[in-house]
């Protein structure tokens, strides 16, 4: 951490816009704005529920900059895909490539590509997504 530095912890629920101004050891001073964008993806889904809650795996809040989801990947811990999309439709638990099963309970790796709308950037989001049965 650099001397004189403030540490500023971002709501995991909400868009913000942050101001930091940086000062040099000569005393000049820059100041610039950023906005942090809180994407919304869940982390448990549970096809199987017959609640209806958590039963498909989607991006559930995309801010306003993000003109659409391009693609969507879910991998297995072994590397193969078991499902790709190129909409936000939702993803039940089921293999959509080379078999006509649900994968089993596991945690998996997905990959969103998204195009953003204020310049047109391609930005890659990943994580992970744990399927309950």
């Amino acid at each position: 951490m650099v001397k004189g530095a403030t540490i500023i912890e971002v709501p995991k629920d909400s868009t913000q816009k942050y101001t930091v101004t940086a000062y040099s050891k000569d005393g000049c001073e820059s100041t610039d704005t950023i906005k942090v964008y809180v994407i919304k993806v869940p982390k448990v889904i549970t096809p199987d529920d017959n609640k209806g809650k958590n039963n498909l795996f989607q991006v559930i809040d995309f801010p306003e900059i993000a003109a659409d989801i391009q693609e969507v990947t879910v991998i297995n811990r072994w590397g193969e895909v078991v499902y790709t999309a190129t909409n936000n439709n939702g993803w039940d638990g089921s293999y959509t490539v080379g078999k006509d099963d649900y994968v089993p309970s596991d945690v998996y790796i997905y990959q969103l590509k998204a195009k953003m709308k204020n310049n047109g950037t391609i930005v890659l989001l990943r994580g992970e997504v744990m399927v309950l049965r």
